[in-house]
């Protein structure tokens, strides 16, 4: 895994976090978070790809749209699968793969260990071991499923992937 660039350092503030299976008001301090090449490459893809779709902007807004599209790559990206080609061309095939890839996506992402809540098990001292070691096999298990959704709805059928 490369070092993270400079331009891909972002702050991260939670709002609460769980302790003993009760949530608390969070009263630590702010965390700086690197992306790796891979994660940043993928994240300016997202950003190239909503760019392409006004109406998708229009529809979810741009951080929205970019947010769950990131989410539903990062999902594909966790699974070893290469996400749908043609994205940028095709804003109906862009929703379709959001709307079945975000949740599962969103749920798997380092980051979501520390936002909105901070997890128990969140480390204060470290990254993941590898990419995408921190997922559990129940969340892979999920983004498996949901890719299966993806690839035989109806739409996706009929792309290229």
């Amino acid at each position: 895994m490369s070092a993270p660039r400079r331009s891909s350092l972002f702050l991260m503030t939670p709002m609460s976090a769980a302790r003993s299976g009760r949530l608390i008001e969070y009263h630590g301090g702010d965390f700086t978070f690197a992306s790796c090449e891979s994660c940043t490459e993928r994240h300016q893809e997202t950003a190239r790809i909503i760019a392409a779709h006004p109406t998708l902007r229009a529809r979810f807004g741009t951080n929205n749209a970019q947010h769950q599209l990131s989410s539903a790559l990062d999902g594909c990206a966790a699974l070893g699968v290469p996400f749908p080609t043609g994205l940028a061309r095709n804003r109906d095939l862009t929703v379709t793969v959001m709307m079945m890839m975000r949740q599962a996506g969103g749920k798997v992402r380092w980051l979501r260990m520390y936002a909105p809540i901070m997890t128990s098990e969140a480390p204060l001292s470290s990254c993941a071991t590898a990419p995408w070691a921190h997922v559990d096999e129940g969340s892979r298990a999920e983004l498996r499923a949901a890719f299966e959704k993806l690839l035989g709805s109806e739409f996706a059928l009929g792309q290229k992937a």
